[in-house]
């Protein structure tokens, strides 16, 4: 495959995946097999190389802004510069009698895209309406070689992952299980929820532990003001908030930025639901967007 088209469609599929609650689905080293534990020695250890970092994490409790309008049913277009590249469909629900906030998501490439990487992605979400902390996630996707499924569960300890990778050539199922042990870390469902429950000011920045799910990300998000943007729903005026920072957690508990992206901005409308309008990301070969299509629904 051609280089500038691989890179696009690779982060076309993040943004398909974050939608639904994830990055990319990238095989990770496993812990050993049978246990999520890490010993109690190499849990201190990670935590404290992270300690520049995670000190900088948002603890505050969920801000005053209205709880999301529900059920909301939306579809978004995703692509790069004027070529859609995949569809993905989202189902945000109220669950256990109100207790929990639910979203139900797939996406999938499609036309000259879904010819050089064809991918069909599924994913649920869970988390709690009063906290706004995620509980868990599953995610499944189809690709031309393999099958892959994740599923991560949120406790006051961290994240525990589960991941299986299922080659359609010799059809073994191979699970690889992990233990995070931050308990700031969130799924993009719960970060979602918790970053628009704030009443923000201009230049007003937070941070978040972002799980992709197989890997952890800090990201630091910054208010920049009010704007109008154009979807293909329509324009709508919006809070716009641009990423200052992205890194990966690595195994050793330091961040490794991610360079490849020199920008990264979301739109949010500016009402009461504040809905997911839009997002871009601008890298060396051009602009990788998502952006609301048609909605349903909340109010």
């Amino acid at each position: 495959m051609n280089s500038s088209f691989r890179i696009p469609l690779a982060l076309a599929r993040a943004l398909v995946i974050a939608l639904a609650g994830a990055a990319l689905l990238v095989p990770a080293e496993a812990t050993a097999k049978g246990g999520f534990k890490l010993p109690a020695q190499q849990t201190a250890a990670l935590q404290a190389k992270g300690a520049e970092w995670s000190g900088r994490l948002g603890r505050e409790s969920p801000g005053p802004q209205a709880a999301l309008p529900l059920p909301y049913r939306a579809t978004y277009r995703i692509g790069w510069g004027g070529v859609t590249a995949a569809h993905a469909e989202v189902a945000l629900l109220s669950g256990r009698g109100g207790e929990t906030v639910e979203m139900r998501g797939r996406a999938a490439t499609e036309g000259t895209a879904r010819a050089l990487f064809p991918l069909d992605a599924k994913l649920s979400a869970t988390a709690d309406a009063r906290t706004l902390r995620a509980r868990r996630v599953e995610q499944d996707e189809e690709r031309r070689d393999k099958w892959l499924r994740a599923t991560v569960d949120f406790d006051d300890a961290g994240a525990r992952r589960v991941e299986t990778v299922t080659p359609r050539k010799t059809q073994q199922a191979e699970e690889k299980r992990k233990n995070f042990p931050w308990p700031e870390a969130r799924d993009f469902l719960s970060t979602y929820l918790y970053l628009r429950s704030f009443e923000w000011k201009d230049g007003e920045s937070r941070a978040v532990l972002v799980m992709s799910p197989v890997a952890p990300y800090f990201l630091r998000a910054t208010y920049r003001g009010r704007e109008e943007v154009a979807t293909k729903a329509g324009r709508r005026r919006a809070l716009r908030f641009s990423v200052e920072e992205l890194a990966k957690v690595q195994d050793s508990g330091v961040l490794k930025p991610q360079r490849k992206l020199k920008s990264a901005t979301a739109w949010i409308s500016d009402d009461p639901a504040r809905r997911l309008l839009r997002i871009e990301a601008k890298v060396f070969i051009g602009a990788v967007f998502l952006e609301l299509e048609s909605e349903q629904g909340g109010g």
